[in-house]
């Protein structure tokens, strides 16, 4: 904003026509995946849409985190080559949220580069191919090492410090002050796409992963944990949209495409039937594509 001059009003524009290359770079990661089955591919990104994730871009939080949304995006599209750290840094910055998403990097790199029979069992050799062997985690490393600088750094500068406490609205179970409405709450970030992450540890384990579960299953359990620790649940668990790309990974190489396919139909109808909300002290229902109202 700084650099390009642009003010709140326009930022805010400019994140709704970044829409554009999210669902391009969804789709092309999906149909990627899924060896480039662009049907695929079509209803996975349109049932996105009609998650917060994808009203995120046309709606006003103020927040902007719909960038950080495509930067996460981008990094996984770009997951092996090294744009992925300056776009991993960009996302960072956008909001801290972002950088427990992002260690998906290795656990994708791994099951983009490795055959399944070839991707270790044993704790010692499966950690070796996640880091040392791995260019998701040095992108990954090396993208969190500059964040930290720049936030100690900036920290000295200004005291630019993020509050922490229950009297800042941020500690451990904060949500749950909110009763059932913090369950609904998690619900609208992804909708059905929230079984998508169980399908892919019940995948993994099917094929005797049991240690890459595990990674997978306590990077779930971490995302879950940051947002139920402040008072937007639904944004913050939003943040883990990309944790759904490996379940698209692992439908193609159990060869379930067309069941796959039959299985969007169905989320692709509800998403668009069940009206989208956000916790903000309140369940507040979204409006689809709220933006045109403005012209």
């Amino acid at each position: 904003g700084k650099i390009l001059h642009l003010n709140a009003v326009k930022l805010f524009y400019l994140q709704s026509i970044s829409l554009i290359f999210f669902i391009a770079f969804f789709f092309k990661i999906v149909k990627r995946q899924m060896n480039n089955d662009a049907g695929i591919a079509f209803w996975s990104v349109l049932s996105i849409l009609f998650t917060y994730v994808g009203n995120s871009f046309n709606y006003d939080t103020l927040f902007y985190d719909s960038f950080a949304y495509l930067g996460l995006l981008l990094a996984i599209y770009f997951f092996d080559k090294k744009i992925s750290i300056l776009i991993l840094i960009f996302s960072f910055f956008v909001d801290e949220r972002a950088v427990i998403p992002a260690f998906i990097l290795p656990i994708y790199f791994v099951l983009t580069k490795f055959e399944f029979d070839k991707i270790p069992t044993k704790f010692f050799d499966l950690l070796n191919v996640l880091t040392l062997k791995n260019k998701g985690f040095y992108h990954l490393a090396i993208s969190l090492i500059i964040y930290t600088l720049g936030r100690i750094i900036l920290y000295f500068l200004f005291d630019l410090r993020t509050p922490v406490g229950s009297n800042s609205g941020v500690s451990l179970g904060f949500a749950f002050r909110h009763g059932s409405n913090m369950f609904y709450a998690i619900f609208y970030s992804l909708k059905l796409y929230l079984l998508f992450p169980i399908l892919a540890i019940m995948g993994l384990m099917r094929r005797k992963l049991i240690l890459l579960a595990c990674c997978y299953l306590l990077l779930i359990i971490a995302c879950l944990l940051i947002s139920t620790s402040v008072d937007d649940v639904t944004r913050s668990m939003s943040f883990s949209f990309v944790l759904i790309l490996i379940t698209f990974q692992l439908s193609n190489q159990f060869n379930e495409n067309s069941k796959t396919q039959k299985i969007l139909y169905l989320i692709t109808l509800i998403h668009i039937l069940v009206p989208t909300s956000t916790l903000l002290l309140n369940l507040v229902q979204i409006v689809p594509w709220n933006l045109f109202r403005l012209f």
